[in-house]
Order: structure tokens, then sequence, then C-alpha cells
């Protein structure tokens, strides 16, 4: 029987995508997981892109770009139009 793995870890919202400190963290506490972080990547991660912060590629380390106020914001327009909330957001490129 196999153990149970991880796959990935992904660092999104405010502080996992923002926080180079906080993305490094979660390897240093706790290396029983595989991950770990390359310091130079993750310091040069902007919170805007999605990026590989770590060297390994089992599990990978990832940092994703999140809009949680718009998410809030289609959720509250779906359900006060008496539409279930909102499962995907479609990001359009500016």
């Amino acid at each position: 029987m196999s153990r149970p793995r991880l796959d990935a870890a992904v660092f999104a919202g405010a502080i996992g995508e923002n926080a180079a400190c906080v993305r490094a963290s979660v390897p240093a506490r706790h290396a029983v997981l595989g991950l770990d972080a390359d310091a130079d990547i993750n310091d040069r991660t902007p919170g805007w892109v999605a990026c590989i912060v770590g060297r390994s590629r089992a599990p990978v380390a990832l940092a994703a770009p999140t809009d949680e106020e718009r998410m809030i914001a289609c959720d509250i327009a779906a359900i006060a139009l008496g539409n279930d909330p909102v499962a995907v957001a479609i990001y359009k490129e500016a």
C-alpha cells in the first residue's frame, strides 16, 4: 500500500502570494513534506504572477495570484440575483 503524498503546496491569497517569508517558512518548518524553497527565486517572485518558488519538482511549491475581492463581489451579485454563487472566476487580460 502506498503512502499518501503531497503533490503541491500552493501559496495564494494576500499573504501567500505576496510574502516571501511565509513561503520560505513552510518548507523550513515542515521538512517532512518534501518541499524546498529556493531563496533567490522565492524572493524575486512578485505576487501578481504564478511562479514555482522551489527547486523540487515533487512536490512542487507554487505562488499563485488570487483576487478574493472579485470573488466576493461576484458571489454577492449572484446571490442578490437569485443565482448560485460563482464557483470559478474568469479573468480577462487587460
